[in-house]
């Protein structure tokens, strides 16, 4: 059984982004109509509207759940807006399923950050691969051991066994190479995926100068490049 408990502190991004869902869904439900009324036949039309209100039933679920289907949802949406722009000899119908591929494609830019859907390769059971890093969290006069699985656009993932509010603060102390760096960081969402694994909480970096974000910028270079070499180890071990 999956269980999920996310809570989002950054409620009025959440409903720009539900503008953005019904801003594409209205121009392509438009663009359908057009095709329709202007001679595509009425019964494939109707049942193209019929299907299309279906999907995007299931896709306003996905979105609104922050399901990682919305994903493969959005790339199904992306290739019938592209098929129906190229295919078509109607102009308003092209410029409508355009202006629904853009707003598409900036739905799924916000929505990309770790606050929102942080990538995590559970399905990686051995340590030396797994796609993270090793770090200490202290909240509240408490440290504790967690994970960094995702870094990207000035917010990260980490992996917590503690429970914690949305809101509280995070300072995050890496170990090795960037041991003295520590990063002040504010939780912004909060995600459990199941019994037994710990929670995903989003994190906003804070700076307070710019020597902070260049010490951050420095660190984002690291993080990924650790991230190819384990790569780069995996396939190695592969193939031997």
């Amino acid at each position: 059984m999956q269980l999920r408990d996310f809570n989002l502190k950054l409620k009025q991004d959440f409903d720009r982004v539900d503008v953005l869902h019904w801003g594409h869904f209205v121009f392509l439900i438009l663009a359908c109509l057009f095709e329709l009324i202007h001679g595509g036949g009425f019964f494939l039309g109707l049942f193209k509207i019929t299907a299309l209100l279906f999907f995007y039933r299931l896709y306003f679920k996905t979105k609104a759940q922050l399901y990682y289907s919305f994903w493969t949802f959005s790339f199904l949406l992306i290739l019938f807006l592209l098929q129906k722009i190229l295919a078509t000899d109607i102009s308003s119908v092209a410029t409508l399923c355009t202006f629904s591929l853009i707003i598409l494609a900036v739905e799924m830019y916000i929505l990309s950050s770790p606050i929102y859907y942080p990538r995590v390769s559970w399905w990686e059971y051995d340590f030396r691969f797994r796609h993270d890093l090793k770090i200490k969290v202290t909240c509240d006069g408490e440290e504790y051991e967690g994970r960094l699985t995702d870094l990207r656009r000035e917010a990260g993932c980490v992996n917590l066994f503690e429970e914690k509010e949305v809101g509280t603060q995070f300072l995050i102390s890496l170990e090795g190479e960037h041991s003295n760096d520590t990063y002040t960081t504010e939780v912004m969402s909060k995600r459990r995926y199941s019994l037994g694994r710990p929670l995903n909480y989003g994190v906003r970096f804070i700076f307070k100068d710019n020597q902070a974000k260049n010490d951050f910028n420095r660190f984002c270079k690291f993080f990924h490049s650790e991230r190819k070499d384990k790569r780069k180890l995996k396939l190695s071990k592969g193939n031997t």
